[in-house]
């Protein structure tokens, strides 16, 4: 529908959308009543105006057109973020432990750099602390690899080897895992951590539209409306994914710093501990 010829008119309909305050809306529209109570008897006339009301019946359904569109936007988002699967950002993945695969076990070094940094670290102790710690030794020779698989007979880790988080960089997250990634954030103490949206919160926003918590709408015999029968589409053709918390970490918060030593200070390495 066109804007009304009678300008007054027009920006009493726009300013009637507002609020729906009839009063409020023709002192806006640029009308100078002489008190609150010949503003509201105007207002009210105005309302019974066929063309006034032609227009605000237009701008509501305008209005509803939108709503509906803001609000099926807003579902497929929750969709999306309650089907997202976070292990494709971040996950633990266990790595074999410094001696699983050094010569006869021994402590296995990345390279000789990393040994050297060590020797001179030992050498840097005081006398009485050097005493108390053993000179490291490249007895178990170079090349350790984090990602390689644990040694089943490792003497040390029993061929569990260690737990470390593995975090996806942007660019490799899988278009259906990003709508669950929020940022990056650095802590006071210089820890990094992944912030995630809250799976558990979309899936009980979407719980809630669809009435599960309502028994008398729970009926099979109801008949969906169109935004859950959407809900039930995008279900349907997602992939499946666990629903998890919305935050991961760089160590889990449980974990607890390997021993100290002139062998351990060049790498930061979370064992998980004994339950």
């Amino acid at each position: 529908m066109a804007a009304l010829a009678n300008i007054r008119h027009e920006a009493f309909c726009l300013e009637y959308m507002k609020d729906r305050n009839a009063t409020a809306a023709y002192k806006r529209a640029g009308y100078a009543p002489k008190s609150d109570n010949s503003a509201k008897s105007a207002g009210s006339r105005l309302l019974t105006n066929v063309k006034v009301r032609a227009r605000i019946a237009a701008f509501e359904a305008e209005y509803s057109e939108r709503v509906k569109f803001e609000t099926l936007d807003m579902l497929r988002s929750l969709v999306a973020i309650v089907r997202a699967d976070p292990s494709r950002i971040c996950r633990p993945v266990r790595g074999a432990c410094r001696y699983c695969h050094g010569a006869h076990y021994h402590y296995q070094w990345r390279t000789l750099r990393e040994f050297d940094a060590a020797v001179y670290a030992w050498k840097g102790l005081p006398t009485d602390v050097r005493a108390m710690e053993l000179e490291p030794s490249n007895a178990g020779g170079f090349g350790y690899n984090a990602t390689r698989a644990p040694h089943l007979d490792c003497p040390e880790c029993n061929g569990l080897g260690l737990l470390r988080v593995h975090f996806a960089a942007y660019e490799d997250i899988p278009e259906c895992s990003r709508p669950l990634y929020r940022g990056v954030e650095v802590t006071k103490s210089g820890a990094m951590r992944v912030v995630m949206e809250d799976q558990a919160a979309a899936l009980d926003k979407l719980a809630r539209h669809l009435g599960f918590y309502d028994k008398k709408r729970r009926g099979l015999s109801e008949a969906p409306d169109a935004m859950t029968k959407l809900i039930m589409e995008i279900n349907r053709t997602a992939s499946k994914a666990p629903i998890t918390s919305s935050l991961r970490q760089v160590g889990r918060p449980d974990a607890i710093p390997a021993k100290s030593g002139a062998r351990d200070r060049c790498e930061n390495v979370y064992r998980l501990p004994d339950k």
